[in-house]
């Protein structure tokens, strides 16, 4: 370590594109704004030269129509970052709606030394006075900085090993942290100190593990005194760190630390002042996630012991008509790595096939598909020395390399069962010869009948940082994951260019997720610990750019989960994003059905999955559309509230509904007719008149929000779950795989203001825009409608459709507006052909025409 601190700024020039500072002993500080509310600053430290490209900052190109835009393919040399500013300012707007793009202005002190950049929304303040240079970022609505250096010591470098470059701020005990990624509980990461690197981390610790499988260098700060939120995002995929507030010095006091090892610095600060805001700005920056086939919202069901058995191909095939039998719903079938199995080495040599146990896989595919269910196939990104095409990757140099021996990078990996590894080498997805093998392999499973692929094992675990990528160089392992990511995706887009593209992956770094629809918790652990401290890694991970998150069911190692454990799992499953069973076991499988005396609980719950996919499509939509999470913190809503800062394990799904998910045993004898109490904290919005109003979603009781409750939970009820004053929660009816038959009822389960808020004055107007399409069509033409309400007089509450957009026309031709348990109201519209109705569970209902007569 030889770390040195750079001093004695001026200002260099007189330009404000950039606002640029140079130390006398050569580093430069260049800020940059892209709009009112985003700033983006660089540090070059003296006698180096900055990362030419950025593969994860997503601008602009002569064939996308705004920042964000999904291409099919991710160029393999990234955007020069020298371009990146003037590409971003040039419509970030489009993008930032609530953001303006005038001109900064400059304000310098009599003295000199004092700078104060000023847009509409912020005053960014460069103090370069007693030899040192800081930023300060100021709301323009508060005098209270949000984000400020750390004096003295705000861009400190290392001269010495791995040539790191720091950004140092002062820690605030005011702000609450969050994002960073996926991270172990809780849900804040005030106090924390966390590695940023990838790893397979089997069987992690959900509360204490660092790092684990995704690399996101970005974060969000909520302040609790003004309630407003700032981002920021470091643009490096190198390994390195951030700390919020773990690392003490008494000579600098708490500080906040992000230290990457690349040879310079590159950041963008953003303030919201909405939480919503910030997930937007990041969206905006890196892209939009990928957006999901409406399949993969149904039931995925996976197991390693189906392809590890010798009859793989019999259990596989007889999984459809075991769903039957149990009146199981399913959409979708994991196949893992199995059948790559070589039968005489036990080696998994990915894309090759195990003919003992896949003796017709095209037959296998055929079958699943005529019971309705889709399969993703499991690919890992290396070659064992054994694999038949290891000789000819390595002469084209597919392979990752090494410039010592001028050969294939070569590294342990893992081969066969548990704990066996063997040698191979990792595939370089910047070289031509390696991501046109990839391809041309990701096209023959398509061809056989796999309908989706699963990047498994992508983390990249070099053991030598000076191997080398072909195009790119001495480059940090995340990249390949994001380049994994784009040639699996482009495989899939070229193969057939009318179908949305379908892919899972386990690690991922910004960009990745504008390829991957959907990422998971990685290989956890069976215990109520898990089911428990799961729930805020999903959440960060939602605010991280990845909204079709999930985790194995029951978890993937350890002992089978109990009755108890299993069910409550399942209940909090199918209110995340991706609803996937999925484990490695001793014991066997774990299956809907592995115990039959509760398997009627677990059969309701997946019909509610089913009924609730609409409200979850439709969030999917608004997540590639803008970036903002399907299932969110509390905090995301109401920031307001402080009371839900640190609220780690309730959860928003949208907007509209709270989930409080049973994650402790009871002790009762009989778990059928066994009752939990969950004990939660009900937000209130400090913005409206009134407190923040709930309706339990089982039984129509309302409670009001600054509150802390406690609820019973019977076994056969799905969590405690709660609908916010003016939610609507578009439902379908359930089916057996989704268009198992024609998906002709779409309801809406309003819950309108209760009490005196049901008559305050003017009255108030609640929207939902609902959004639908084929589910599997690349570019699809889409259905929207604007459903909203509004409450008149005490006992009526007034509905309405309003077509938005009808290019794709869907099955059902009424939407039906149903009331909660109890509700007497009621239900009125102004469209004519409207018709009263009760629903099964004497619900009042009106069914309105979507489409005028």
């Amino acid at each position: 370590m030889k770390r040195r601190i750079p001093q004695r700024f001026e200002r260099s020039g007189s330009s404000l594109s950039p606002l640029r500072f140079t130390s006398t002993a050569g580093s430069t500080i260049d800020i940059n704004v892209i709009d009112s509310r985003t700033v983006r600053v660089q540090h070059v430290p003296p006698g180096r030269t900055p990362l030419p490209a950025t593969h994860s900052v997503c601008v602009p190109t002569a064939t996308t129509s705004h920042v964000g835009s999904n291409d099919a393919r991710l160029p393999v040399l990234g955007t020069a970052r020298s371009d990146v500013t003037a590409r971003l300012s040039s419509r970030f707007g489009s993008m930032r709606p609530t953001a303006t793009a005038t001109a900064p202005v400059l304000a310098v002190s009599a003295d000199g030394t004092r700078f104060t950049l000023s847009t509409a929304d912020i005053d960014l303040v460069v103090d370069i006075a007693n030899g040192d240079l800081t930023l300060s970022w100021h709301s323009r609505h508060s005098s209270k900085p949000f984000l400020q250096d750390l004096p003295f010591r705000a861009y400190e470098y290392d001269v010495e090993g791995t040539g790191s470059v720091h950004h140092n701020v002062r820690h605030s005990t005011d702000t609450s942290y969050y994002g960073a990624g996926e991270r172990a509980s809780p849900l804040s990461l005030s106090g924390r100190h966390l590695r940023l690197e990838a790893l397979d981390a089997l069987g992690y610790d959900p509360q204490r593990s660092d790092p684990l499988y995704k690399h996101v260098p970005a974060y969000y700060g909520i302040s609790r005194s003004t309630f407003e939120a700032f981002g920021v995002y470091y643009d490096s995929l190198a390994t390195g760190s951030m700390d919020f507030g773990c690392e003490i010095d008494a000579l600098w006091g708490t500080y906040s630390t992000f230290k990457t090892h690349a040879p310079s610095l590159d950041y963008y600060v953003f303030l919201g002042p909405a939480l919503d805001d910030c997930v937007q700005t990041l969206a905006a920056l890196v892209g939009r996630p990928a957006m999901v086939p409406k399949y993969a919202l149904g039931y995925l069901a996976s197991s390693m012991g189906y392809a590890e058995a010798e009859n793989a191909q019999q259990l596989i095939e007889a999984f459809p008509e075991l769903c039957k039998k149990w009146d199981i719903p399913c959409d979708l079938l994991h196949l893992s790595s199995g059948y790559t199995v070589d039968p005489v080495t036990g080696g998994r040599n990915v894309f090759t096939w195990n003919a003992t146990r896949f003796p017709d896989p095209a037959r296998m595919f055929a079958r699943l598909h005529s019971a309705g269910i889709k399969t993703v196939a499991n690919i890992k990104p290396w070659l064992l020395s054994q694999h038949p095409l290891y000789a000819s990757t390595l002469a084209s140099k597919g392979f990752i390399w090494d410039p010592e021996s001028d050969s294939a990078s070569v590294t342990r990996l893992w081969s066969a069962g548990a704990g066996t590894t063997a040698t191979g080498s990792y595939i370089d997805f910047s070289s031509t010869a390696g991501r046109d093998l990839w391809k041309s392999c990701v096209k023959k499973l398509l061809d056989l009948g796999v309908d989706g692929m699963w990047n498994d094992n992508n983390e990249f675990s070099l053991h030598d940082d000076d191997h080398v990528y072909s195009m790119l160089g001495q480059t940090p392992t995340p990249l390949q994951t994001v380049l994994m990511a784009s040639a699996s995706y482009e495989a899939m887009a070229e193969h057939s260019p009318a179908k949305r593209p379908f892919l899972i992956t386990r690690s991922s770094a910004p960009g990745a997720h504008r390829f991957a629809s959907q990422t998971w918790s990685g290989d956890n652990a069976s215990s109520w610990e898990t089911l428990q401290h799961n729930i805020p890694m999903g959440l960060n991970a939602g605010l991280s750019l990845m909204p079709g998150y999930g985790h194995d069911v029951g978890g993937f190692v350890g002992q089978r989960p109990g009755k108890e454990l299993f069910v409550r799992w399942v209940q909090n499953g199918i209110f995340h994003p991706r609803f996937c069973i999925h484990s490695w076991k001793d014991e066997g499988i774990t299956e809907p059905w592995m115990y039959p005396d509760v398997v009627h609980v677990v059969r309701d719950a997946m019909r509610l999955r089913y009924m609730l996919i609409p409200y979850l499509y439709t969030l999917h939509h608004q997540a590639s559309a803008t970036g903002v999470p399907v299932i969110r913190p509390l905090v995301y809503h109401f920031q307001s509230d402080p009371r839900v800062h640190e609220a780690s394990f309730e959860f928003l799904l949208g907007s509209g509904l709270l989930v409080a998910s049973v994650f402790t045993p009871t002790a009762a004898a009989d778990i059928l007719t066994s009752v939990a109490t969950r004990t939660l904290y009900l937000p209130s919005s400090a913005t409206l008149a009134e407190p923040t109003l709930w309706c339990d979603f089982w039984n129509g009781k309302w409670y009001t929000g600054g509150a802390t409750i406690s609820v019973p939970v019977p076994f056969a009820q799905h969590g405690a779950v709660f609908a916010v004053q003016g939610a609507m929660i578009p439902m379908a009816a359930p089916m057996r795989h989704v268009g198992a038959q024609p998906d002709s009822y779409r309801a809406v389960w309003v819950y309108p203001p209760h009490g005196k808020m049901a008559t305050a004055q003017p009255p108030r107007r609640y929207e939902f825009v609902l959004v639908d399409d084929d589910g599997v069509t690349a570019d699809a033409s889409k259905f929207e409608a604007r459903l909203w309400m509004e409450t008149t007089t005490a006992t009526t509450v007034t509905v309405g459709v309003d077509v938005l957009s009808n290019a794709f026309v869907p099955d059902y031709r009424d939407i039906v507006f149903v009331l909660p348990h109890g509700d007497t109201r009621d239900l009125v519209c102004h469209s004519s052909g409207a018709v009263q109705g009760v629903e099964p569970e004497g619900r009042r209902s009106l069914a309105v025409p979507v489409f005028a007569q």
